[in-house]
């Protein structure tokens, strides 16, 4: 895991020397309200956060903040959508560390986000959810 985040994967080194990120994010914000479009970005996006330059790269470029707002429009908190949204998140502290989320510091991001946490912890009821919530 360490060699991974590190030294990334072939097909990593590659997306990050090239135009593929700035492609990607383009999509994310135009595609933000279709679920289905999402959800394959969003697990796009956790793989490559996976490598710590393309992390740091996303995170430079604003993935954060449209990873959240997708999350925060999101409906189910059961969503495939919101666990990988999670999972970003936590990816990008891994990689890059806490920094990533200075851009996130906004009273209405926190407010959503506390809320979503609040949801999660207090509705979640099914073993899908406590992994969610762990």
């Amino acid at each position: 895991l360490v060699n991974l985040t590190n030294s990334g994967t072939k097909q990593l080194r590659s997306i990050s020397e090239s135009k593929i990120v700035e492609t990607i994010i383009e999509l994310l914000y135009d595609y933000r309200n279709q679920n289905r479009i999402i959800y394959v970005l969003l697990e796009l996006i956790s793989y490559m956060m996976m490598y710590a330059k393309l992390a740091e790269d996303l995170c430079k470029k604003g993935v954060l903040h449209l990873v959240l707002e997708v999350m925060l429009n999101g409906e189910d908190f059961r969503s495939g959508i919101i666990r990988t949204g999670f999972e970003i998140f936590w990816s990008a502290i891994e990689g890059v560390g806490v920094w990533c989320l200075l851009a996130l510091s906004n009273q209405a991001y926190i407010t959503g986000l506390q809320n979503l946490l609040i949801r999660v912890i207090k509705e979640g009821y099914k073993l899908e959810d406590k992994c969610l919530r762990n």
